[in-house]
Parts: structure tokens; C-alpha cells; sequence
């Protein structure tokens, strides 16, 4: 589990230290990283490291400034992800990348929670 909660606006640090963490660890199964500003850019490194990690249940990206762009980058992790139990991306403005999510989603019989 990894807990990096409410940071605040360290985006630009965060990021590729998280891909880091998540790219050497192979048994991660929660990622909280909620309200940190961490953008598109941000959750797009972070993205490309989770299509790696098949262990991972629940991913929380709320308030992080996501928009169409980078939910385009989460729906591929999440269609690739078959042991997904909960996502959480409220506070976003994620706009068409929401239908790229909810297209992806369907798939994944093990999804018990989804924040939007």
C-alpha cells in the first residue's frame, strides 16, 4: 500500500518518484494519491508505470487537476487491470476521457466501487 494523500502541490516531485516506487515494487495492491495537483502530465508518467502492475486493486486519483487527456492514459491501465476492486477519480474534470473510463470498465467483472 502506498499513501500519499493530500500533499498538496507537489506534482512536479511526486510523479516520477511514485513511478519509481511503483515500477520496483511488484506486489503494490493500493495507490492513494489524492488531492496532490499532479495533472496530466503527472498521472500520464504514472500511468505508463501501472500498465506494469497487475497487482494493484485500488487506485485513487481524486482532485489531482485530471482532464480528458490523462483519463484517456487511466482508461488503458484500467482495460488492462483484471483484478481492479476500486477507482476513484472525483474531482477531476476528466470530460471525454470519462467515457474512455467507463468504455474500459465494463470489462472488469471484479470492479466493486468507481468515484467519479
Amino acid at each position: 500500500e502506498l499513501d500519499l494523500n493530500d500533499n498538496g502541490n507537489c506534482s512536479s516531485d511526486l510523479a516520477p518518484a511514485v513511478v519509481s516506487m511503483v515500477t520496483s515494487n511488484k506486489l503494490l495492491e493500493k495507490l492513494y494519491l489524492s488531492g496532490n495537483n499532479l495533472n496530466n502530465d503527472g498521472v500520464i508518467q504514472l500511468a505508463e508505470s501501472l500498465r506494469n502492475c497487475s497487482t494493484l486493486r485500488i487506485i485513487n486519483f481524486k482532485r489531482n487537476q485530471i482532464t480528458c487527456e490523462a483519463g484517456e492514459a487511466l482508461a488503458s491501465v484500467i482495460s488492462s487491470n483484471n483484478r481492479l476492486e476500486a477507482l476513484y477519480l472525483s474531482g477531476n474534470k476528466l470530460g471525454s476521457g470519462a467515457i474512455k473510463i467507463a468504455t474500459a470498465i465494463k470489462s472488469i467483472s471484479t470492479l466493486k466501487v468507481l468515484g467519479l
